[in-house]
């Protein structure tokens, strides 16, 4: 009888942790880091957010033609691959944009960095043929995220992503 009881509970006890286990927080979607980022923004430029793998008819599409011509220099931006899931803004009246990317595994950061590179750089190169005064850019590693800024207060921007780690 004895033995029975002490299975009974061992067993309850780990039905309870799994249980448990499946209420833990979420860590912060993509969409959720770059709004977070968006609001140190003051004001934020008018533009319009972007999401990755969003469904054609859904808000926010972002569609292989964008993502061609910021990412890919033309053609689909392979280091896509390596995106699991990532959100973007894109300013319609100013230099600015900023952009968050989760990789699959922390391996894969670095193509996506060099992907981000490549769109600063062609940013870079617009904003001073143009004689205009363009923003600081930068790119960073956080474990499996890659985020990009092109925007007037970048830390501000990556503090604010800091923040929302989950």
């Amino acid at each position: 009888m004895r033995l029975r009881t002490v299975a009974l509970l061992v067993l309850l006890g780990l039905f309870f942790s799994l249980s448990l286990s499946g209420c833990a927080p979420k860590s912060p979607s993509a969409s959720a880091r770059l709004s977070a980022m968006l609001d140190e923004a003051h004001p934020l430029p008018s533009g319009a957010c972007y999401r990755l793998f969003a469904a054609e008819d859904e808000e926010g599409y972002a569609s292989p033609e964008l993502l061609a011509s910021l990412f890919g220099e033309g053609s689909e931006p392979v280091a896509l691959d390596a995106v699991e899931e990532g959100a973007f803004y894109l300013s319609f009246t100013q230099p600015y944009e900023v952009g968050v990317f989760l990789c699959k595994s922390a391996g894969r950061t670095r193509e996506v960095s060099e992907m981000c590179l490549r769109r600063l750089s062609h940013l870079q190169a617009y904003f001073s043929t143009r004689g205009e005064r363009f923003p600081e850019g930068c790119v960073r590693v956080f474990g499996r995220w890659v985020v990009v800024c092109f925007c007037e207060d970048p830390d501000a921007a990556l503090q604010a992503f800091r923040r929302t780690r989950g």
